[in-house]
């Protein structure tokens, strides 16, 4: 049986959840690198139907940029840096060329993470066709969702107050309990 964050249903495949992270891949016996080029990283995302309140989970197989591990993720980005800081004397100007290396180095990054994030999910389309969950709500199916990090918490982190598409006023108030007993197995 695999470690209590794996998804039962889809083996060999790892939620991480946070601050578990490095702890859940000691657990497998993984490096984030590995897990990532594996395809056996899943990206869970808690939203809540802006239409009818419910809230529901959202997988995808996760990709991107964490691929590369620290040191090539380092050796990409200093990469990047170099052809940004080249582009900037290119151009020149009192301010000018680092506005253009300033969004060299923003494009570059965007295209790096959205590059692997396509090739892992191509080379696992398996996996990620069993992974990926519809992002509708499964009710009333109305795709437009909040993510719940997204939402406005209160300043005691107690409440989550969702608004109203129509108005802007507050539709939904969750009040967030502790769970006392997640920690005792």
């Amino acid at each position: 049986m695999g470690p209590p964050d794996a998804r039962p249903e889809t083996s060999g495949l790892v939620v991480l959840t946070h601050p578990r992270q490095l702890e859940i891949l000691r657990e497998l016996g993984l490096s984030g690198r590995a897990a990532h080029w594996a395809g056996r990283i899943v990206e869970i995302n808690k939203v809540i139907c802006r239409s009818c309140g419910r809230m529901f989970e959202v997988g995808r197989l996760s990709g991107g940029l964490p691929a590369l591990g620290l040191w090539g993720g380092i050796a990409a980005v200093a990469g990047m840096l170099a052809a940004s800081i080249g582009t900037g004397f290119l151009v020149g100007g009192e301010w000018q060329g680092f506005v253009a290396g300033a969004c060299l180095l923003v494009v570059l990054l965007a295209a790096a993470d959205r590059g692997l994030y396509f090739l892992i999910r191509r080379r696992h389309r398996a996996r990620a066709a069993l992974v990926d969950t519809l992002s509708s709500c499964p009710d009333c199916g109305n795709p437009d969702c909040d993510r719940l990090e997204r939402l406005r918490v209160d300043s005691a982190g107690s409440t989550l107050t969702a608004k109203c598409p129509n108005c802007g006023e507050r539709a939904m108030k969750y009040r967030i309990v502790r769970d006392e007993t997640a920690g005792d197995e």
